[in-house]
């Protein structure tokens, strides 16, 4: 639900029924002047990024095989808009140690960063910094004014956002049965 209220209202009557509510931050950022870091995310195919993928499925505790339909689930993500890229960072060595999807539609005027992840390893090292800035440059030099991007609002990765100049735009509310 993207009506904060409403979501309140809903809460208990889907708690009732067996439903727990989750609440994220609606995020965004002006894209205007931001030039491409240095060095900058790549763009990177689906089967380049598998593996990593799958690996931090692992690391976060999901079996086998539903960390594996993940990780195969994500080219559906191609159709979530005109233009969809899969950013990376890598390492000095090559390894891939971020990641994120990029949505970026020219015509609505709208640029989404999406499932922004560093790789428990290379945690503390600026990858996700390098990735955020690429997909904000990307989104200027689309046109697009602003990126915006949802994150928990109970989770670490808010105030993040905040420190990287995203303001918080709203709310909205997902209701899980468990």
């Amino acid at each position: 639900m993207l009506d904060e209220a409403l979501g309140e209202r809903a809460t208990s009557v889907l708690a009732a029924a067996g439903y727990e509510r989750e609440a994220e931050l609606i995020f965004a950022r002006e894209t205007a002047g931001r030039a491409l870091p240095e060095p900058a995310a790549q763009r990177v195919g689906l089967a380049e990024l598998r593996a990593a993928v799958f690996r931090q499925q692992r690391d976060w505790g999901l079996d086998e095989d539903l960390a594996r339909q993940l990780t195969e689930r994500r080219a559906a993500r191609l159709r979530g808009a005109e233009r969809v890229l899969f950013l990376a960072a890598r390492t000095p060595d090559g390894e891939i140690a971020a990641w994120a999807d990029l949505y970026l539609d020219r015509s609505a005027g709208l640029a989404q960063l999406e499932d922004l992840v560093t790789a428990a390893p290379h945690r503390r090292r600026g990858h996700g910094d390098t990735v955020l800035a690429t997909g904000l440059a990307l989104a200027a030099a689309a046109g697009i004014p602003q990126l915006f991007l949802v994150a928990d609002a109970t989770d670490w990765p808010r105030e993040w956002y905040s420190s990287r100049g995203f303001t918080e735009l709203g709310r909205s509310s997902s209701f899980l049965n468990r």
